[in-house]
């Protein structure tokens, strides 16, 4: 077996590879249909682009024959009789010279096809590897971009890895940092090229006038001419030029068009052109330089990344004690899972087992030889084990774990409300993440985690709700920990709502989400009904609640966490500086610019009517809708218990 500690994967637009370490998937974008074709071309030795109602390119593979590549768009199908009818529709379009040939090429057969795909630069960042060209990022192939950027990204591998003095390949985090640096040139280097190729397809493939507008714009020479062409070789890679350059033809042909409707159809179909992609490739996608796009890279999931160490583990905490599993049952109704815990023992197969007391796998049970007759026994042994393990009501129960930030949630409001469970469920809480703790002392997102103030102090105030007392050595670890990070204002945005709920945060601290938009006609497309169920979910209630700046009593645990939290006095924290500050174990992805100025906007006007001066309709709907939610919580509360 070779090992290598560097590999470059570049095997193009069908990567074996790129499942593996990309987020995103190709996106079919058209065919290419490839003809040769025995004719003379209108200027020979150059490359032609004919403007039909779909691009057509043309080039010289050799003296006999000339390569035409006819762009079929992926509504025309599949079916060869079909792309047969589009080809035929396009010879008017070709150049006199062309047209016996092509047709010829035509009948003659066969066509030979190409799915072109767009894929946008988003890649895992996983040590060791590094995908390049095609394999990372496509374009439309129209402007040809795919080979610039293949060398271009061929250059910077080589400056950065293969040069003397570069980065040394035995040091693994260098070689990680210098992935994320040559992920970051990329962006740099090829979003104009990703953006002017999707964009010149778009306005080919549309109205005739914007097509004629696009070459008379061209065909006026000097920086009409100039710019655009150094966009398409990569020589000039700043966006505004872009931006300038399809402003200029836009208005170009509005100004050229001889009607009203004209001039609206050529406006709405530039907009719809433009900004879908200038959405994808500008805001969707973090086209941001430097180290801030290196911070947003997401971090490839494997099975392989080993889970922190334990403070349990390392003996800097006690060995949580647990509560005596036998008593515990498991009751199950259509689905639902509730835990009792008994007065005496229970004898029951699923309650104990899910608790861990029983169907542990006994070492050297495997047969030695396996054979017909030991894997039916195996079969069957494996069928009558999950049999035992139905619940009544038909269904297998499963633990919903893994993530830390459900069961803080789930604390804080058994905390407000008073509903605190029996002892031996803080016990088994207790223990739960206590067993969970990291030797630095946190928590993170999630079990296999890396600590972050969102978990760590979350899941921290759930320990002390459950009873962990403030000199446990775990609470003095994680108190550590979160001070050490500047203390709790660096908490994202879930966990600030949270703490503002709790009382330990002002809801100043908090940026707007503008309860008034549910009021909204729910026709408009960015009402809140029309989210993802579980944002819609999340954002109903804390739009109500911090819209009506819900706040738990004070209490003395509260005035605690006041004290341990923060670094410096709680009354000289300054809430309204750090809406937007996060810590730095806790930025995955950078805040972008209209994340930003749509929450300047909501708080500017959350800032004008907080709930005290809004208008008494308004008013009133959030404290009923409030009241709601409080209801259906405590009533879910109520029915867990």
């Amino acid at each position: 077996t070779a090992l290598a500690p560097l590999t470059f994967i570049c095997d193009g637009l069908n990567s074996r590879f790129r499942k593996e370490l990309h987020t995103c998937s190709p996106i079919p974008a058209s065919v290419y249909v490839g003809l040769e074709v025995a004719c003379k071309l209108p200027f020979e030795n150059f490359g032609h682009v004919v403007l039909a109602n779909t691009p057509i390119l043309m080039y010289r593979m050799c003296d006999q024959w000339v390569r035409v590549l006819v762009d079929v768009p992926l509504s025309v199908g599949s079916g060869a009789d079909a792309i047969k009818a589009h080809l035929i529709d396009t010879v008017p379009h070709l150049p006199e010279c062309v047209r016996e040939g092509f047709a010829e090429a035509v009948g003659r057969g066969p066509l030979r096809s190409m799915t072109n795909r767009v894929l946008h630069p988003r890649p895992y960042l996983v040590p060791g590897v590094v995908l390049i060209a095609d394999a990372m990022n496509m374009r439309h192939p129209l402007t040809g971009g795919g080979m610039t950027c293949g060398f271009c990204d061929a250059k910077f591998a080589l400056d950065l890895f293969g040069k003397s003095g570069s980065i040394n390949l035995a040091d693994r985090q260098a070689v990680t940092a210098g992935i994320a640096e040559l992920y970051t040139l990329h962006q740099g280097y090829t979003r104009v090229i990703n953006m002017l190729a999707i964009a010149l397809y778009r306005v080919f493939s549309s109205i005739r006038p914007l097509r004629l507008t696009c070459w008379s714009y061209l065909a006026k020479g000097g920086r009409c001419q100039e710019e655009p062409l150094m966009l398409l070789a990569g020589l000039e890679r700043r966006h505004s030029v872009l931006m300038f350059h399809y402003i200029s033809v836009a208005w170009h042909g509005l100004l050229g068009a001889s009607s009203l409707p004209l001039f609206g159809q050529i406006a709405w179909v530039a907009s719809n052109i433009y900004l879908p992609i200038l959405w994808a490739n500008l805001i969707r996608q973090n086209y941001a330089s430097g180290p801030k796009f290196a911070a947003s890279l997401v971090a490839q999931p494997s099975s392989a990344v080993a889970a922190p160490d334990r403070a349990v583990d390392k003996g800097l905490t006690p060995a949580p004690e647990a509560t005596d599993l036998r008593r515990w049952r498991l009751d199950v109704c259509q689905g639902r899972q509730r835990w009792f815990h008994e007065d005496s023992p229970v004898d029951d197969p699923v309650s104990n087992y899910h608790v861990g007391l029983t169907y542990k796998a006994t070492p050297g049970s495997r047969p030695k030889n396996i054979d017909e007759a030991t894997v039916g026994q195996a079969v069957d042994k494996g069928l009558r084990f999950f049999a035992g393990l139905q619940a009544s009501d038909g269904h297998w129960a499963g633990d919903y774990g893994g993530p830390l930030f459900l069961l803080p949630g789930y604390a804080i409001s058994l905390f407000i409300t008073g509903k605190l469970p029996p002892e031996p469920y803080q016990q088994e809480i207790r223990r739960y993440l206590l067993s969970l703790q990291t030797a630095d002392g946190g928590w993170g997102m999630h079990i296999e985690d890396s600590p972050t103030m969102f978990g760590t102090a979350l899941n921290y105030i759930t320990l002390r709700i459950m009873g962990l007392p403030h000199g446990h050595p775990a609470a003095v670890l994680a108190r550590n920990w979160i001070r050490s990070r500047g203390g709790v204002v660096g908490i994202p945005q879930w966990g600030k709502f949270w703490l503002a709920v709790l009382g330990v945060f002002q809801w100043e601290a908090f940026n707007s989400l503008l309860v008034e938009s549910w009021l909204l006609p729910r026709w408009l497309p960015f009402h809140p009904s029309r989210m993802w169920s579980y944002a819609r979910t999340v954002y109903l209630p804390m739009s109500l609640l911090s819209g009506s700046r819900y706040q738990a009593p004070l209490t003395p645990l509260v005035s605690e966490l006041r004290r341990d939290l923060f670094v410096e006095p709680y009354q000289d924290v300054q809430w309204y500086s750090i809406r937007n500050h996060v810590c730095a174990e806790d930025l995955r992805h950078p805040h972008r610019w209209p994340c930003d100025a749509v929450f300047a906007v909501s708080n500017f006007y959350e800032g004008l009517l907080h709930f005290q001066h809004r208008p008494p309709p308004v008013k009133k709907w959030i404290s009923l809708r409030a009241v709601g939610v409080a209801v259906g919580l405590a009533a879910g509360i109520l029915a867990s218990l």
